[in-house]
């Protein structure tokens, strides 16, 4: 089985650092991320599998951050979770 990356976008470290440790252990790569900005600049960097995105994030909403993966060529075909 190939690598496969999951992108976790959460502003607060505590669930972030759990659900990180769940998905590590289930044998995934998980790179965080605290902002929207910061996530898109991650996946036009290293292409990811799937992002898993906090609903309220510092500089946009989850729902904003689906929104411009989605419209971007580079990034529309990854799976996007938004999460409360």
């Amino acid at each position: 089985m190939s690598e496969q990356k999951i992108l976790l976008v959460q502003d607060e470290k505590s669930p972030m650092l759990t659900l990180k440790s769940a998905l590590a252990k289930s044998g995934f790569t998980v790179v965080t991320c605290t902002s929207g900005f910061d996530a898109l600049d991650e996946l036009r960097s290293e292409q990811g599998n799937l992002v898993v995105a906090s609903v309220t994030l510092p500089d946009m909403s989850g729902f904003q951050l689906s929104s411009m993966i989605k419209s971007a060529t580079q990034t529309n075909v990854v799976p996007v979770v938004v999460v409360g």
